[in-house]
């Protein structure tokens, strides 16, 4: 399966930031602070590209599986990994089909049903994707979860791949430069950043390719 137009639109973004960006690489390593400031401004603008893509996937998958059962009926595994991770808060008995309570929430059963409780989780999934705070791996995790991937089915590599960039965003982003004493290199940032997307190309196709 092709990837998506989502997809397609963060490549082009990412290599844009490449050209804009970073420095030609030199041998000697003899950058410029200018230069090493640049390679900062990359990996905080890439870091914040993927965390946009890795939302809107999933946010627009849940869409797209919600959308189709409400059209025929079509199960998913994206349908059971959402309703696996969402809250039942109250509960109710059946000696009313129209008002099982929950202190003082009044429910009617209707509340309960599949259809309701799947616009619930898809609710819920937009509010935590709002929530999210990065691509560490347990960001990265929650999101694919609720997807229904298994988690020995996830590029274990992209995750700790992933939770690098995610670090080193946090490192640029929260510490003055004056407390850096290695810093950053282009061409390892560049590289890291290519195996990144390669494998969120794979990741693309993955989560389209879900039963």
């Amino acid at each position: 399966m092709p990837t998506t137009a989502l997809f397609n639109d963060l490549k082009r973004r990412v290599d844009d930031l490449g050209s804009h960006m970073l420095p030609a690489t030199k041998a000697n390593l003899t950058y410029t602070p200018a230069e090493h400031d640049c390679v900062r401004a990359y990996v905080l603008l890439v870091h914040a590209e993927i965390e946009a893509f890795l939302e809107q996937r999933v946010q627009d998958e849940v869409a797209r599986r919600v959308a189709a059962w409400e059209a025929s009926r079509t199960p998913s595994v994206v349908l059971m990994g959402l309703l696996a991770f969402h809250k039942v808060t109250w509960v109710g008995t059946i000696g009313s089909l129209t008002a099982p309570t929950n202190g003082n929430d009044n429910k009617t059963w209707a509340d309960r049903d599949i259809d309701c409780r799947l616009k619930r989780c898809q609710t819920e999934t937009g509010f935590s994707l709002k929530s999210n705070n990065g691509v560490k791996a347990a960001d990265v995790l929650d999101m694919l979860l609720r997807l229904g991937f298994r988690v020995a089915d996830i590029d274990a590599d992209l995750i700790s791949k992933l939770d690098g960039l995610g670090t080193q965003r946090g490192t640029f982003a929260h510490n003055s430069v004056r407390a850096v004493t290695i810093q950053p290199d282009p061409a390892d940032a560049k590289t890291n950043v290519t195996q990144i997307m390669a494998k969120l190309k794979d990741l693309d196709e993955a989560i389209s390719n879900l039963q």
